[in-house]
């Protein structure tokens, strides 16, 4: 319902007052949803300001169709924020049928009269190009960076913003990091803490000519300073590894403590990592637990993994295979490709679970599709075997590669196994020979046996070659570089 003090702010008669009463009354008498108010009479006009104010308190209650109602009241007397806000009701369809045409219209009503913010909308539409239910503008970068360019001479960080990454990143128009990085120096100046952030990871992570870690880190910490979790959490990370700032773990935690209290998961997360480390506070498994549960709860899918790992080596907590299984499979729902292989390995071993082998090949397969090396080796191993697929030699050669040319000896190991048996190939001992002396020459010291095996293994094969062929394994396995 219009307050009625809110109405009587908003005439301005230019008749005599009885036309007052019956205006107000009209009004506060309709409200709620579907509502409809008449034309003002006849010698009343609106002041588009009071008009255009009143469109935003609606706004604030929630009251929608009010808000249009008043906006469009201000926006017909040219009222450049009134027209801006009814283009912004009429693109999300707030109180109105949404109407992307109807948004363009206004919006560039508003632009027109040099409203900034306007100008913005307009860009962004022309440099993504907007077609539905029909084509409202074409993507049009150069007509995209006109109308940047006019909301950013006045000012306007978000234009400014704009226009950098179109330099940038070179789209439509041709790479210049340079000039890029100039407009978003700009933005970052009049303290856009969007901008600062942005401003920060292209120092951060920029190529070597630009890359600066102080820099980085001086942004960072301006865009932190004004409340930002994301910005605070990267604050926090970079005293923590001492990237850009020398290395100071009290400070880190003062960042990842102001981000976590905002609900930010990656710091709750980081705040765990300090407690189960003992970085700048007691060691203390108990505490990291509890950040640990707080960042899970908040869908950190490291921090399930790290609590998989907890209840799987009782580390912090009572060894509980079970409860482990279920953190690692909530971890590996999310991608996770730790926990997509650990998990594999629990269905394999039966632990904490029923051993399946095809669900177990099934979370080896989501992890060595991601690139990850000892899935490949494992899911290789169970095509070899036959465990939980069909025996297939094929694949297993395929996945037993990948793993090998990123230098699991394990996965060398078997291709030497499968090249000196003519598993899958063709047998050939100087395969299986180079093989088995690249996988001897890369089990740990921990894997004693593994080595062991990986050289007599060799030297078996070796007994079935000439010293031609020796020589020509020997210089294949020096010539081999992991990938």
């Amino acid at each position: 319902m219009f307050a009625a003090m809110g109405l009587a702010a908003a005439l301005a008669l230019t008749q005599d007052a009885p036309f007052v009463a019956p205006v107000m009354q009209t009004v506060t008498q309709q409200g709620g949803s579907g509502w409809a108010v008449p034309p003002l009479p006849p010698g009343l006009s609106m002041d588009p300001k009071a008009a255009a104010q009143i469109g935003e308190e609606a706004l604030g209650r929630s009251s929608l169709e009010e808000a249009v109602y008043w906006f469009r009241l201000a926006a017909d007397q040219r009222n450049a924020k009134a027209q801006r806000n009814l283009g912004a009701m009429y693109a999300g369809g707030y109180g109105v049928t949404q109407d992307l045409a109807e948004a363009v219209r206004w919006w560039r009503l508003a632009a027109e009269q040099g409203d900034a913010p306007s100008q913005v909308a307009i860009g962004n539409l022309y440099r993504i190009g907007l077609d539905e239910n029909g084509l409202v503008v074409a993507q049009d970068v150069a007509e995209a960076l006109r109308w940047y360019r006019l909301a950013a001479e006045q000012g306007d960080t978000d234009a400014q913003m704009a226009i950098g990454n179109i330099f940038y990143f070179g789209n439509g128009v041709p790479e210049d990091r340079p000039e890029g990085m100039r407009w978003l120096i700009m933005a970052a100046e009049q303290g856009d803490a969007s901008a600062q952030s942005q401003l920060a990871m292209r120092y951060a992570l920029g190529p070597d000519g630009q890359r600066d870690e102080a820099e980085a880190a001086r942004w960072m910490r301006l865009a932190a300073e004004q409340g930002g979790s994301w910005e605070q959490d990267a604050l926090g990370t970079m005293y923590r590894d001492g990237r850009g700032v020398p290395q100071n773990y009290t400070e880190a935690l003062l960042w990842f403590r102001l981000a976590a209290a905002q609900g930010n998961a990656a710091a709750q997360f980081s705040i765990g990592g300090m407690y189960a480390n003992g970085q700048g506070v007691a060691q203390s498994p108990a505490e990291a637990l509890g950040w640990y549960r707080l960042a899970a709860a908040a869908g950190n899918y490291m921090a399930r993994f790290e609590l998989a790992e907890i209840y799987a080596s009782g580390r912090g907590s009572a060894e509980d295979a079970a409860v482990a299984v279920a953190w690692f499979s909530e971890s590996a729902a999310g991608g996770n490709a730790s926990s997509q292989s650990t998990l594999g390995w629990m269905y394999e071993t039966g632990r904490g679970v029923a051993p399946d082998y095809a669900e177990a090949v099934r979370w080896y397969r989501l992890a060595a599709e991601q690139g990850r090396s000892w899935p490949q080796f494992n899911l290789g191993r169970m095509y070899h075997h036959g465990r939980g697929v069909p025996q297939n030699y094929t694949e297993a050669l395929r996945w037993y590669r990948l793993a090998a040319a990123q230098g699991v000896a394990s996965a060398q190991s078997a291709l030497g196994v499968m090249y000196a048996n003519g598993e899958g190939v063709v047998r050939d001992n100087v395969q299986a020979h180079k093989w088995f002396n690249l996988a001897a020459s890369r089990f740990s010291s921990d894997e004693s046996e593994q080595r062991e095996n990986a050289v007599r293994n060799r030297d078996i094969v070796a007994r079935l070659m000439n010293p031609a062929q020796i020589a020509e394994a020997q210089r294949l396995a020096a010539e081999w570089l992991p990938r």
